[in-house]
């Protein structure tokens, strides 16, 4: 099965110089390119958004694992849990995500 490649960048929506301590990228893998109906390179989102719509992705790039072997895959809670972390440990509501990339 393919895997997708997502890199998103947060940063603040309105970026200068003094915000430049709260950017980070963030990298995920989907086990599918369900993904691909999601995300499109250099799409801008607020961050919440994004944290959502990655989960949503990767529940969907799941079901597709699970229709094909069975049995689910254990990156896919992996990548759920680092993005519920985001969610609880980073104050992201004034941040924007930009896809840096996407790619099989």
């Amino acid at each position: 099965m393919p895997m997708v490649k997502l890199i998103a960048e947060f940063k603040p929506e309105n970026h200068d110089e003094t915000s430049a301590g709260e950017d980070f990228d963030c990298e995920i893998m989907f086990p599918s390119t369900a993904a691909l109906a999601y995300f499109k390179k250099s799409e801008i989102m607020p961050a919440v958004d994004f944290i959502t719509t990655a989960i949503k992705a990767m529940h969907d790039s799941n079901d597709r694992v699970i229709q094909k072997y069975g049995f689910g895959c254990s990156s896919c809670m992996y990548y759920e849990k680092e993005l519920r972390r985001i969610l609880r440990t980073k104050n992201i509501s004034t941040l924007v995500v930009t896809i840096k990339d996407i790619q099989e």
